[in-house]
């Protein structure tokens, strides 16, 4: 048997008692069967956090970047004309001039005129 590093594992029991556990106390298959379903239902449950940690801060990276036209667009699902018709009476975000020939949009700025939007057609019907 290969020499283990020294351990103790401490359990509440059925009594709501703990229980230490080591090389010298062993565990029984059931108490086993308990840790092994324990340490998996709480590794899933750290895996959903980070998973969701990671989304938030990836939408947070994305937050400040700029993006284009095309992507306005998309993500609203109003054509060009009508973009440019809002921003004119002040009911979109502003474009930003990017060179003498393109423009772009803050990427957030739409996401809240979008989320707005959505909210004002949530509370009108």
């Amino acid at each position: 048997m290969k020499n283990l590093p020294s351990f103790t594992l401490k359990v509440i029991n059925d009594n709501g008692i703990f229980e230490s556990f080591n090389q010298k106390n062993p565990i029984s298959e059931s108490q086993k069967d308990l840790i092994r379903f324990i340490v998996r239902e709480t590794v899933q449950e750290i895996l959903k956090e980070n998973k969701a940690l990671n989304q938030k801060s990836e939408h947070t990276l994305y937050q400040d970047r700029i993006i284009r036209i095309s992507e306005v667009i998309k993500i609203t699902g109003i054509g060009r004309t009508s973009v440019y018709k809002y921003m004119n009476e002040g009911c979109f975000p502003r474009a930003l001039k990017l060179t003498r020939t393109s423009v772009g949009w803050r990427y957030n700025e739409v996401m809240d005129w979008l989320d707005k939007k959505q909210l004002a057609l949530a509370t009108s019907t």
